[in-house]
């Protein structure tokens, strides 16, 4: 091996070690669990739940549906569908509906702009608390009940525990796998110790201060949530994640629905990373600001199909090439399946479930794929993909 390979190597090798030490060290946070809150709230917070709609017609008419079903009372509480370039029919049938709907055709189509058409409702609205739901998202039944439950006079910010709605795919489970150990690490992990939670996308209660002030100014293309758990970082938000607080979200159930997502994710990341790097270091020694901090370092993380492939070949190339790091190597990868076990919930450890892994190899190569088609990604919308219920 060549000294120019030996030092790419070797940096690969402590990068991934940095990537599975943080993955391994808030997987053991996360596993241990905060007493559950069984205190009724006995004021009732109002809440506009914001179904955020992009063509999908299905999807959104059976989501919104399902969505009415919350046994929080009926006056506390609107559901508004926030439609871009939904067919008339569908705006039709959906003002049946015991729902508020706001329909348009955006010309340039981000969830950040349509967002900012509630503005006038909200604002002018006598709402304590908005919810963002995406077009496919379903609340489990006592969602508003319990989240009203769990606010107190300084949150600002929560995440709910969103979950599989589907499990029908071998990729939908791995992306279901995924959301878990995401959950486990990123949001149940951080507040265990203190730190604010990661946010998700959706499933999330912003108060309506919060929102008007902040996530109405998001001019973001890709990543909104990553600026939105920005501007909470630097301004010492106040977060909490109630992880027995369910919404249902769609999984993604095929590989080129998946690379497609995953290519905005990653041209988000590496954009806010530019972005901010510098900048949190200097906050943590001038402002003491951890968290900013600590979010540019999730920045930093690869997606954990790639720190998992790596892992696994790491160990194989250095014993034939540069045994001095077979240690760390063999470290590294122990260490990243221990954080994956620590993180996932135990009800999926099914062999049903497990089958799916033999997908790995696929959505590893398919990964390192999407990491070529960058360019541009976060600067032109890519809406996720989603499919009604009877397609398998």
């Amino acid at each position: 091996m060549s000294y120019t390979l030996e030092i790419l190597f070797t940096l690969l090798v402590y990068f991934m070690a940095f990537n599975v030490f943080y993955l391994l060290f808030f997987a053991i946070c996360s596993v241990f669990n905060k007493a559950k809150n069984t205190n009724e709230n006995t004021y009732q917070n109002k809440f506009a739940v914001l179904l955020v709609a992009y063509k999908n017609d299905h999807v959104i008419l059976e989501s919104a549906a399902e969505n009415l079903n919350q046994t929080y009372p009926k006056d506390r509480h609107d559901i508004i569908v926030v439609g871009d370039h939904l067919q008339p029919e569908t705006v039709s049938q959906l003002e049946k509906l015991p729902i508020k709907v706001l329909a348009f055709d955006l010309p340039y189509s981000t969830k950040g702009n349509s967002v900012r058409k509630t503005e006038d409702l909200i604002v002018n609205g006598d709402y304590d608390f908005i919810v963002l739901l995406d077009i496919d998202n379903v609340m489990e039944a006592d969602y508003l009940r319990k989240l009203n439950n769990e606010i107190d006079s300084e949150v600002q910010v929560i995440q709910t525990h969103r979950t599989a709605k589907n499990l029908d795919t071998p990729i939908a489970i791995l992306d279901a796998f995924s959301e878990e150990i995401n959950n486990s690490i990123f949001r149940r992990g951080h507040v265990n110790i203190g730190l604010q939670t990661a946010l998700i996308g959706s499933g999330i209660a912003l108060r309506k201060d919060f929102f008007v002030d902040e996530v109405l100014k998001i001019r973001a293309v890709g990543g909104y949530d990553k600026e939105m758990e920005l501007i909470m970082a630097l301004k010492k938000t106040k977060t909490k994640y109630t992880p027995d607080i369910d919404v249902y979200d769609e999984k993604t159930r095929y590989i080129d629905d998946l690379n497609k997502q995953r290519t905005r994710w990653f041209s988000a990341q590496f954009f806010y990373l530019r972005k901010n790097l510098l900048k949190s270091f200097i906050s943590l020694f001038t402002n003491s600001n951890l968290n900013y901090f600590n979010k540019t370092l999730q920045l930093l993380l690869m997606p954990k199909v790639l720190v998992l492939g790596f892992s696994f070949l790491l160990p194989i190339l250095s014993f034939f090439f540069y045994k001095s790091l077979l240690g760390i190597c063999v470290a590294n990868f122990v260490a990243v399946i221990l954080a994956a076990s620590l993180g996932l919930p135990k009800r999926f450890y099914k062999a049903e479930y497990f089958s799916a892994i033999q997908k790995l190899p696929i959505v590893f190569v398919t990964l390192l794929k999407s990491l070529t088609k960058l360019k541009g990604a976060n600067r032109a919308f890519i809406a996720t993909p989603h499919h009604a219920k009877d397609k398998k």
